[in-house]
């Protein structure tokens, strides 16, 4: 025995024993939460002729917190009408219409007939940080709208025409005029010409001085560093929308909504993440994501260039319900340790599954375990049988290069498992490849593992998936339709893959004792997408792209 296992040992009653559901929800999350850097949820010159960036990116203060630009073109958000989503597009359209009703309403305005025809064909919101002067302070959260204008005529009679209606007061700040409502007034409104290229809007003066001090001072967010570099990369032509978060503003405030627990350590890495910028367009099959993250360019430590894509998907069946692939495991685990991006969307602790995992079993698994854990690797969510999702269970596949220290590891857990739990352990052969069985009395398979080609090691957990994981004659995941459909991507090499049926999974959440239920109210929404699926890749050392697909449920 291992120290570790000795000490626990000495600490337990001999006949206790430990609740074999507790053991599978901990071996569940692990083969289903340690997943690739290749998980996507949830994406991002000085002068105004600078390239295909984001609109507005050369007027925004080099810390704004968010910003999203949208196409306003009717033809772009008609072919949302291919689609059967209902909610879906009512959801997308409410990012549209705010402005409409939040600016516009309470001043008589309508968008339609009196701004979208001397205006271009898209528009962007964005949130300013918080200011540091107290005195500007009115809200937590200021947010500007940039228009981009067609016609500069009808702009200046515009507002020339909202100062005689709206009783707007001109007030200059660093050489540019600007257009207020008068103190006190509610539903405040403030307006300015940018050069002769943008209309601005905003809620608050103090919003709009800082807008001007920017262009003085040049401090944009297109001018900081690695922005341009970054967005380049994830340009597309005929965009229906463009996201940047700024993650340093952001993450603490994401962590609390969720009410998740973050240690200082992990923050401070996040921190070394400047933005996440996606690029979302349309097809015929739904909507695209192109993405990146990266780092600012102070950070000393780097990221790990993607080496081998995972050939996963290849093992499990074509109607695996969820699958989450990458290159390595053992740099997975490491990039949590550290800290990494993907954490803001699959909330995983390689510390608090450490110490779960020893708990439950006396071993060490970053002792024991890891060091073996070097390939590529998926977890996974798959049915006993393709009538059956019901009865699906958790499967964990990697790769090794060392077969011998993981069978020594995968005997001293079985050993504890007979100890602990009584677990009857059996070996046999399915489909000619060497498997063991895990069992609860009275004689119930409960788990198994064993070997596939190229030293792949299986684990399966809740239900029998043994006969479907080592049949070599099953149509295989990566060979399904909707699998190549939303996985499909140019990032060359890749570093990760994942996939879901939606409809299926959802309706299993609603079900399963092992999986967490859906939120309220999102159901709704699951039931109009087809699939979601997407690819990872990190190409230098200092970003992170992801290419995501989501398919919606077609009329």
């Amino acid at each position: 025995m291992t120290p570790s296992r000795t000490s626990n040992a000495q600490r337990r009653p001999a006949h206790q024993k430990r609740s074999p559901r507790s053991l599978a929800l901990t071996l569940g999350v692990t083969a289903l939460l340690i997943v690739g850097g290749g998980l996507a949820y949830l994406l991002f010159q000085n002068t105004k002729n600078s390239g295909p960036l984001p609109l507005g990116s050369t007027l925004l203060p080099e810390d704004t917190s968010f910003s999203l630009t949208l196409t306003t073109e009717s033809d772009a958000w008609d072919r949302l009408e291919e689609f059967d989503i209902p909610e879906t597009r009512k959801a997308m359209e409410q990012l549209l219409t705010s402005f409409q009703t939040e600016v516009l309403a309470p001043h008589n305005l309508n968008f339609a007939t009196d701004l979208q025809p001397w205006l271009k064909r898209e528009m962007t919101t964005a949130i300013l940080s918080p200011p540091v002067r107290e005195e500007d302070i009115l809200a937590d959260q200021s947010q500007v709208w940039i228009l981009p204008l067609r016609d500069l005529r009808q702009a200046q009679k515009f507002l020339t025409d909202r100062a005689s209606t709206e009783g707007l007061e001109p007030v200059v700040h660093q050489g540019i005029e600007m257009w207020t409502s008068k103190a006190g007034t509610p539903d405040a409104l403030t307006l300015a010409l940018f050069d002769p290229e943008f209309l601005i809007a905003t809620n608050d003066i103090p919003s709009m001085r800082e807008m001007i001090d920017t262009i003085q001072t040049q401090k944009t967010l297109a001018a900081q560093e690695r922005f341009q570099q970054a967005m380049a990369q994830i340009q597309r032509p005929n965009p229906f929308a463009q996201l940047y978060i700024n993650l340093p503003a952001n993450t603490s405030q994401i962590f609390e909504q969720e009410g998740r627990q973050i240690d200082q350590a992990t923050l401070d890495r996040l921190q070394e993440f400047q933005g996440i910028g996606s690029t979302i367009t349309l097809d015929d099959r739904g909507i695209q994501l192109t993405s990146i993250s990266w780092l600012k360019t102070e950070t000393e430590d780097r990221l790990n260039v993607s080496s081998n894509p995972s050939e996963a998907a290849k093992l499990l069946p074509e109607d695996t319900i969820l699958m989450m692939a990458g290159d390595s495991f053992q740099q997975v685990w490491k990039d949590y340790q550290q800290g990494v991006e993907t954490q803001l969307l699959l909330p995983f602790s390689p510390k608090g599954l450490q110490a779960e995992f020893q708990r439950l079993t006396g071993l060490n698994f970053e002792q024991q375990f890891l060091p073996w854990m070097t390939g590529d690797f998926a977890s996974a969510i798959v049915p006993q049988s393709q009538e059956n999702d019901q009865s699906a269970g958790f499967v964990f596949l990697t790769k090794t290069r060392d077969q011998t220290a993981a069978d020594q590891a995968l005997r001293s857990l079985e050993s504890e498992m007979r100890s602990r739990y009584a677990l009857q352990m059996s070996e046999t052969r399915v489909n000619d490849r060497p498997v063991v069985i895990w069992r609860v009395p009275p004689n119930l398979p409960f788990a198994s593992r064993g070997w596939l080609a190229d030293k792949v090691l299986f684990f399966s957990v809740f239900t029998p998936l043994t006969e479907r994981l080592t049949d070599p004659d099953q149509n295989s995941l990566a060979a399904l339709s909707r699998f190549q459909a939303v996985t499909q991507s140019d990032l060359n090499p890749q570093s990760g893959k994942f996939f879901i049926d939606v409809p299926r999974l959802a309706t299993l959440m609603q079900t399963s004792q092992f999986l967490p239920k859906l939120a309220p109210g999102y159901q709704k929404y699951a039931q109009e997408f087809e699939a979601v699926g997407g690819t990872s890749a990190t190409p230098n050392r200092w970003s992170n792209r992801y290419d995501i697909h989501i398919q919606f449920r077609r009329k």
